[in-house]
């Protein structure tokens, strides 16, 4: 009693102390963190936000040069034209109709091609898999622009209809190299599997 009344901490005391340093420097250092990624979700963000702001600003304040974080004008001007000058419903129809059809057949052309190469045993096999993963040097956008831009366009009534769809790659490398590996070590699995059902 005497020691303890003298000033003497015991050992739990210090330890508690020790802790309660630890936590506030680990406040310190969280609140530091947090202020930070604050700011950068703040950066983050600002073109997106700027560009909704954008939506409903006339169009003589869009190109007037300098910085105007909110409009003088508020107007639905550019949404009503969208809705109604335009053909934004079958512009996403056309791209909704030739996304889902090209992943059908991305799907059914790479599991083919992936259980094909992985499973079968035919002339030319080694190679045409080589093949695939040489194509992987030619770079996407080369493909990009082959598709979407064609300065000698001989019928432009025709761009943005229906009949103006060009096609797309029918079998994509990385997803037959995805499915050859899944049937690589994923087939073994599932055909054991199936034996110990039948046995059961």
């Amino acid at each position: 009693m005497s020691a303890t009344a003298e000033g003497f901490d015991p050992p739990a005391a210090r330890i508690a102390a020790r802790r309660r340093a630890r936590l506030r420097h680990w406040d310190l250092v969280g609140l530091v963190f947090t202020l930070i990624t604050l700011a950068l979700a703040i950066l983050w963000a600002f073109p997106l936000i700027w560009s909704l702001v954008t939506t409903f600003k006339p169009e003589y304040e869009v190109v007037r040069p300098g910085v105007q974080l909110w409009p003088e004008h508020f107007t639905f001007e550019a949404y009503i034209h969208v809705l109604t000058g335009t053909k934004i419903g079958f512009w996403y129809m056309n791209s909704l109709i030739t996304s889902v059809a090209v992943t059908v057949i991305v799907v059914i052309m790479a599991a083919g091609a992936g259980y094909a190469i992985s499973q079968l045993s035919f002339p030319g096999r080694r190679f045409l898999w080589w093949m695939i993963l040489a194509s992987f040097i030619v770079p996407i956008a080369h493909g990009l622009v082959v598709n979407h831009f064609n300065p000698d366009e001989p019928v432009p009534h025709l761009i943005n209809t229906a009949v103006r769809r060009r096609p797309s790659p029918a079998c994509s490398p990385v997803t037959v190299m995805i499915y050859k590996q899944f049937f690589d070590f994923g087939a073994e699995g599932f055909s054991r599997g199936g034996c110990r059902r039948r046995r059961q």
